[in-house]
């Protein structure tokens, strides 16, 4: 059948080549049957495919599988809910779909029920406006403000989860990301850090920087620009929160440390500080101490006046081992860092 549809051109549809399937699909489809009530998620399952095949089939049937009435609230649910569960985020079919991600988007202002199906509807949510937004179908500058309809709607777990799943998705190896992916990229993580440091109340700022936690997969993935990287880096350390995984920053930041002093030095200290159980320290000591002996032989004031504060705050938490590194630091100011 797929061999079929492509060698159609894209004019291949259901009604010419099976007409007995697409009368049982117009019979299932029905939003009002209640007897097929359930089946309706096999839509939801193989939208994709459908999509693929016969566009213009969904295109004719789009208000039989997404009605918008209330009365038909569970029709809807059954087809949209599996299609954000189990299908992807297709680029190609985005405007067709829109109103249901605005559906969705609008549904996120209702109190979960607390079953784990509605929580994982709602991360596949932020999943597919993620997709979406690093490839270029959703922008925040769009007219119906879908996307920053979403980060004000969706709770700090979600948006936090939205950029988790931004940066576990990065490649981790040589693979390159498209130039203009990771512009979109930047520009979305600015408008976050920004959105979170302009909440006035200290309290509620740290409380929503954990929206930003995550961006230490983005730091650690080494596909954005190294300072602007530690820039950004800086700023949501400094907004209290915490970045995940650690340990993967501290090995990003031995990369980094010879042509970034400065930063790296900062960062770490950041680290050290952070609000955290003082063991999830030891799974990246050894970093540690790599960075702090690399930092020891550069001559700069500022950087050397970090190291001690960083060991300071090492031995504060019970890490005694770094003891030496106090003894052995530099005290005599020479070349200037490069940040």
């Amino acid at each position: 059948m797929k061999r079929e549809a492509a060698k159609a051109g894209g004019d291949w549809s259901l009604e010419e080549n099976l007409p007995v399937l697409a009368k049982l699909l117009a019979i299932w489809v029905d939003p009002d049957s209640k007897r097929f009530i359930d089946a309706r998620a096999m839509f939801g399952l193989h939208l994709g495919t459908v999509l693929w095949l016969d566009r213009r089939w969904i295109v004719e049937h789009v208000a039989d599988l997404f009605p918008v009435e209330p009365s038909r609230a569970r029709a809807w649910e059954s087809v949209w809910n599996t299609y954000l569960v189990y299908g992807a985020a297709f680029v190609q079919t985005f405007e067709l779909l829109r109103p249901q991600y605005t559906r969705s988007v609008e549904s996120l202002a209702e109190p979960m029920t607390g079953t784990n199906q509605r929580r994982d509807i709602r991360s596949r949510l932020a999943e597919h406006l993620m997709v979406h937004c690093w490839q270029g179908s959703l922008a925040r500058d769009d007219a119906d403000r879908l996307l920053e309809h979403f980060f004000e709607r969706a709770d700090v777990s979600l948006r936090a989860h939205a950029i988790d799943f931004i940066g576990r998705s990065l490649p981790r190896d040589d693979e390159e990301v498209p130039p203009e992916h990771v512009s979109r990229l930047v520009t979305l993580l600015e408008w976050r850090v920004a959105e979170v440091s302009a909440i006035a109340d200290r309290t509620d700022r740290t409380a929503a920087a954990r929206e930003l936690s995550a961006f230490g997969w983005w730091f650690a993935s080494a596909k954005f620009e190294a300072r602007w990287s530690l820039a950004m880096l800086i700023r949501v350390l400094r907004l209290g929160g915490n970045v995940e995984p650690d340990h993967m920053v501290a090995e990003r930041l031995l990369a980094l440390v010879d042509e970034h002093a400065g930063d790296v030095a900062e960062v770490l200290l950041l680290l050290v500080e952070a609000p955290r159980e003082h063991y999830t320290i030891a799974s990246w000591r050894d970093e540690a101490r790599a960075l702090l002996e690399r930092l020891f032989a550069h001559g700069d004031r500022a950087v050397q006046q970090r190291v001690r504060d960083t060991v300071d705050a090492l031995l504060t938490r019970g890490f005694r081992e770094f003891r030496d590194l106090l003894v052995a630091t530099p005290t005599t100011p020479t070349t200037p860092a490069t940040s």
